[in-house]
């Protein structure tokens, strides 16, 4: 996973993750900045949704997005054990 920090946004880290296979890869943006940086998120891996439409995101459009917990005081991302292979589909 790449991430970056959006300099237009002050909420948004923008990620580009390669799923491998016939999805490939694909921007997404979460607004997360407030709890995460970058580097909290980066070389792990984490549950996605892919099959949904393009959502515009300040300049740019996100294509997908990371499921995550809600807590009552911030979002909590879920990693993923090492194990499973990237590009694997959750049921």
């Amino acid at each position: 996973m790449r991430l970056l920090c959006r300099e237009w946004s002050e909420k948004l880290v923008k990620y580009k993750v390669d799923f491998k296979g016939e999805i490939g890869e694909r921007v997404m943006f979460s607004g997360i900045r407030a709890w995460y940086s970058p580097e909290d998120l980066l070389n792990k891996k984490f549950i996605f949704v892919v099959n949904m439409e393009k959502k515009k995101m300040g300049e740019e459009f996100s294509e997908g997005m990371m499921i995550m917990a809600d807590s009552k005081d911030r979002p909590v991302v879920i990693p993923v054990p090492d194990e499973i292979e990237v590009g694997t589909m959750v049921r």
